[in-house]
């Protein structure tokens, strides 16, 4: 089965944050970013339950060779809705609030 994958509006704008910051520090690096973003994406299209559930069943992907964690839940059969993007580093707290 193939679910379908929706980011929230607030998703998007860290992905947008994100992908512009990389640039500033280096250019190309936000491309980077993008392609280990679109990695996690793939995998969660195929198999999200890989991931085990965690607060509020909210399951945690991590992007490769950048320090980020897709945080989405599995909605309905086939569908995952990505709610945050953001820095492994940051509290929890950040990201609750968008539950």
């Amino acid at each position: 089965m193939t679910f379908q994958v929706e980011f929230r509006r607030e998703a998007l704008q860290d992905v947008e944050e994100i992908v512009d910051w990389y640039e500033d520090k280096l250019p190309g690096l936000g491309d980077e970013f993008f392609i280990s973003l679109t990695e996690v994406v793939y995998i969660l299209q195929k198999t999200p339950e890989i991931y085990n559930p965690q607060f509020r069943e909210v399951r945690k992907a991590i992007t490769r060779k950048f320090p980020y964690l897709v945080c989405f839940k599995i909605d309905k059969p086939d569908k995952v809705i990505i709610f945050g993007v953001l820095q492994m580093k940051r509290e929890p707290k950040n990201w609750k609030g968008r539950i």
